[in-house]
């Protein structure tokens, strides 16, 4: 929401001020979820069935959160912000960052 407003104000047309905030919800979720089955694809194409479970165990937070704040913003746009924003970048990065290390000492 944050975003859409100053988008807005100057005039700029970016994908999400078109999506609209549940919009935007959406395309996010379906790009997430074309990464994950395509990384897992990948490691299963590869024969290592053990990273795709370590990737799901680990971007399990990451999906509550993102559920979370989905349902939030659905209800009450004001949650589409900056804050919650930050929160989804810093849980999926340290989440995904265990991810990989827990691959790599896994071996």
């Amino acid at each position: 929401m944050y975003q859409h407003a100053e988008d807005g104000r100057r005039g700029d047309r970016t994908l999400s001020l078109r999506l609209g905030i549940r919009g935007t919800f959406v395309f996010a979720a379906a790009g997430l979820l074309a990464g994950a089955g395509a990384l897992a694809l990948t490691y299963w194409l590869r024969g290592e069935p053990r990273n795709i479970l370590v990737f799901l165990v680990a971007t399990g937070p990451v999906v509550a959160l993102f559920g979370r704040w989905a349902w939030l913003a659905w209800h009450d746009a004001t949650h589409a912000n900056f804050v919650w924003t930050m929160r989804m970048n810093q849980v999926s990065s340290l989440c995904l960052s265990a991810a990989f290390v827990a691959m790599l000492l896994w071996r």
